[in-house]
């Protein structure tokens, strides 16, 4: 998987494609660089990671979750919304800590309050830009540059936000084998079972 196919197709004026092409290629310069970040994740034990989701996931509707200075609270009051499914895998799996955050900023102190050894980042391409230079400033601040695994979402848009659920499945439970596999994870949501 090259890094150009983990970008959403949108309608980007060739100034702005030229600024997301630039951010992803000085992260991922070739195909091995993908690979590598994403063995570099599968390394860090689950308890040195954290979880970024944006709060466009939750299911806007029935979300019963409150806000805080940390976040969106997730309360895991519909079994069908995207943040309460990843969250709860990455919950799981020992993650340090997950941020539904509505803002990259919120993200990025996240990030710098708890300072993980890996991060695994879902948003839409504008957030995901936004959140890798972030973390770079951070870096810039006696920070050492940590792999970040990003998952774009399969829809954008400010409000019930699609993302390629099993995808990001995957990418949470990487480097993980006991107690849970990714399929494991993944077939336990009934809205999601393979049939």
């Amino acid at each position: 998987m090259s890094a150009i196919s983990l970008l959403p197709l949108l309608p980007l004026s060739k100034h702005e494609l030229g600024e997301v092409l630039k951010e992803y290629d000085s992260l991922w310069e070739s195909e091995n660089m993908v690979t590598n970040v994403e063995e570099q994740l599968s390394v860090i034990e689950t308890s040195q990671r954290v979880l970024l989701l944006p709060h466009c996931l939750r299911r806007a509707d029935t979300c019963q979750g409150k806000y805080t200075k940390q976040g969106l609270e997730c309360s895991e009051c519909n079994p069908d919304c995207p943040a309460n499914q990843l969250r709860q895998a990455a919950i799981r799996l020992g993650y340090k800590g997950v941020c539904i955050a509505p803002g990259g900023r919120l993200a990025i102190k996240y990030v710098e309050e708890n300072r993980p050894l890996g991060i695994v980042a879902v948003a839409c391409q504008k957030e995901l830009q936004d959140g890798v230079h972030g973390v770079r400033e951070l870096v810039g601040n006696g920070l050492k540059m940590i792999p970040i695994v990003v998952v774009p979402l399969s829809q954008d848009g400010c409000v019930n936000t699609e993302v390629d659920i099993k995808l990001a499945l995957e990418k949470i439970a990487l480097g993980c084998t006991l107690p849970l596999k990714t399929d494991d994870i993944y077939s336990s949501y009934p809205a999601h079972r393979d049939t």
